[in-house]
C-alpha cells in the first residue's frame, strides 16, 4: 500500500534517481499505467479513427475541382485535426510516464502544442462561420474583400500565429512537477508533467482559465447568431422558391415536326405517327408548343427560352439553397460539437483535481478538448452525401472516381 503527495520543487530539466529509488519507482509507474489501460485503448481508438477520417475527408476537398474560400477553411481545418489526432498519441506516452516523466522541455512543448492545436480549431471553425455569413449577406463591406480566395493564406496565417501566442502562456504555468510516493516506510519522489501546483502561480492558472472560458463563451454566443442569421436567410430564400413554384410551373415546350413528302403528310407528335391524304410538296415545319400553368399563352419563340431560363434558374436555385442549407446544418453541427468538448475540461481545470493521481476518468476530461478532431470528418460524413460515396467507392472498394 503506497500514498501519494504532490510538493512543488525549482524546475529541473531531468529527474535523477537513485537506483533502488529508481527500481521501486518504476514498479509504481507500472501499476498505475495498468489503471489505464482502458484508457490507453480508447485513446488509441480514437487517434486512428481520427488519423483515418481527416486524411479522407483531406484528400476528398483536396480533389474538389472547384474551391472555395469555405472549402479552403474547412481543409485547414482538417490539416489541424489530422495533427491533433496524430499528437493524441503522445497522451499514451503520458499514462506510461505518470510517476517518471523525464523532461521538463517536453512537458512545456506538449501542452504548448495541444493548445495551438486547439485554439487553431475554433478559429478556423469561427472563420468559416464568418465566411457563410458574409457569403449569404454580402455584408460587412470590407468582409467581402477579406473573404476572398486569394486572402486565405493570410486569414490562416493570422489564426496560426493568434494560437500559437495564446499558447505561450504554457511555458510559464506548465511544468514538470515532483511528486513524493510513499511506499512501505519509504519516500520516493517522482516526476509528472502537469499545471504547476505553486500557490503564485495557481492563481494565474485559475486567471487563464477564466479568460478561456470567457472566450470561450463569447464564441459560442458569436457563432449561434451567425448561424441563426444564416439559417433564417437560408429559410427565407427557400420559402420564396416554394411560393414561386406554386404559383408559376411552366412546362417544357412540345415540338411537332410535320413533313411533307411526294407520298403523304406524316405528322410526328410525342412519338406518334398520323398517315394522311397524298400531296406533293418537299417541306418540314417544326412547330412548337408551350403548355404552362398560366393562363396566358407565350405567342413567341422568345418567350419560350425566357420559359426556359427560368425552369433552369428556379431549379438551380432550389439546389444552391438545399445545399446552403447542408453546409450550414454542417458546419454548426462541427461547431456545436467542438464547444461541448470543452465542458469536461473547465470543470477539472476549475476544480483543480487533476494530478498524477487522478482517475482515468478525471484524466479523459482533462484532455476532452482534443476529442472534436476525430469528430469532425464523421460528421461531415453525416451531412455530405458525396463525400459518404466517395468513402465507399474510392476507399473501401478502391474504385476510381
Amino acid at each position: 500500500m503506497w500514498l501519494f503527495r504532490h510538493y512543488t520543487m525549482a524546475d529541473n530539466d531531468r529527474w535523477d534517481f537513485s537506483i533502488s529509488d529508481e527500481s521501486m519507482l518504476k514498479e509504481l509507474n507500472d501499476e498505475k499505467s495498468r489503471q489505464y489501460i482502458g484508457l490507453t485503448v480508447y485513446v488509441a481508438l480514437v487517434a486512428i479513427l481520427g488519423i483515418l477520417g481527416n486524411t479522407s475527408a483531406l484528400v476528398f476537398y483536396m480533389k474538389q475541382k472547384k474551391q472555395t474560400v469555405t472549402k479552403m477553411l474547412i481543409i485547414a481545418l482538417t490539416i489541424n485535426d489530422f495533427f491533433t489526432s496524430f499528437f493524441i498519441f503522445t497522451n499514451i506516452y503520458d499514462f506510461f510516464h505518470s510517476l517518471t516523466f523525464p523532461s521538463n522541455a517536453w512537458c512545456k512543448l506538449y501542452y504548448l502544442i495541444i493548445r495551438v492545436f486547439v485554439v487553431n480549431s475554433l478559429l478556423f471553425l469561427s472563420a468559416v462561420g464568418f465566411d457563410r455569413f458574409v457569403l449569404i449577406y454580402q455584408w460587412p463591406p470590407w468582409a467581402i474583400v477579406v473573404c476572398q480566395l486569394r486572402s486565405i493564406k493570410y486569414v490562416i496565417c493570422a489564426c496560426l500565429t493568434i494560437s500559437a501566442v495564446f499558447a505561450l502562456r504554457d511555458i510559464w504555468i506548465v511544468e514538470l512537477t515532483p511528486v513524493y510516493v510513499m511506499y512501505v516506510n519509504r519516500t520516493i519522489t517522482g516526476a509528472h508533467c502537469m499545471p504547476s501546483m505553486r500557490p503564485e502561480v495557481k492563481t494565474i492558472i485559475t486567471v487563464c482559465h477564466m479568460l478561456d472560458l470567457s472566450i470561450l463563451v463569447a464564441v459560442s454566443i458569436l457563432i449561434i447568431v451567425i448561424y441563426s442569421l444564416i439559417a433564417r436567410r437560408v429559410a427565407t430564400v427557400r420559402n420564396h422558391l416554394g411560393v414561386y413554384s406554386k404559383h408559376f410551373r411552366p412546362q417544357a415546350p412540345n415540338i411537332y415536326a410535320i413533313q411533307f413528302d411526294q407520298h403523304d403528310i406524316t405528322s410526328h407528335s410525342e412519338g406518334t405517327t398520323d398517315v394522311s391524304q397524298h400531296v406533293e410538296a418537299t417541306d418540314i415545319v417544326n412547330v412548337t408548343s408551350v403548355s404552362s400553368t398560366d393562363e396566358k399563352t407565350i405567342p413567341k419563340l422568345q418567350g419560350i427560352h425566357n420559359v426556359d431560363k427560368q425552369l433552369q434558374s428556379s431549379n438551380r436555385s432550389k439546389r444552391n439553397t438545399r445545399i446552403e442549407q447542408r453546409i450550414t446544418m454542417m458546419m454548426f453541427a462541427i461547431t456545436a460539437a467542438s464547444l461541448l468538448s470543452f465542458v469536461p475540461y473547465f470543470v477539472i481545470s476549475f476544480l483543480q483535481t487533476y494530478d498524477h493521481t487522478s482517475s482515468a476518468w478525471e484524466v479523459l476530461a482533462h484532455r476532452s478538448n482534443v476529442i472534436n478532431s476525430t469528430l469532425n470528418p464523421f460528421i461531415i460524413g453525416f451531412f455530405n452525401s458525396e463525400f459518404r460515396r466517395f468513402i465507399v467507392a474510392r476507399i473501401l472498394f478502391c474504385r476510381r472516381t
